[in-house]
């Protein structure tokens, strides 16, 4: 009787942190973060954004570079000697939650 009551008690301290551990609330995933843009998708997105704004075309990318938080994209526009300055350039940062806005 003394055996079976100790393989009892060895049982019941082995069952019991699993029977514990299946209560226990689930865990949910990290929220997500945006991944990081390619060149040719910030590209799209900043042609975009300078479609909706009373920029001249044509312009034209001439320099990206990949940022932490996203992509400066640099657009140039075209040469017109009378005009002040003689091209007008934009600077655009292009971030990976899909946020686009010119740097003065």
């Amino acid at each position: 009787m003394r055996f079976c009551f100790s393989r009892l008690s060895t049982l019941g301290v082995l069952v019991l942190p699993l029977m514990a551990s299946s209560c226990a609330a689930p865990s949910w995933p990290s929220p997500p973060v945006p991944a990081q843009l390619t060149d040719a998708q910030a590209a799209d997105l900043a042609d975009t954004w300078l479609d909706r704004q009373p920029i001249a075309m044509p312009r034209t990318l001439v320099a990206e570079e990949k940022q932490c938080r996203g992509w400066w994209l640099r657009y140039e526009g075209p040469f017109d000697p009378a005009a002040r300055p003689p091209q007008a350039s934009y600077l655009l940062e292009v971030n990976n939650d899909g946020a686009v806005r010119q740097i003065d």
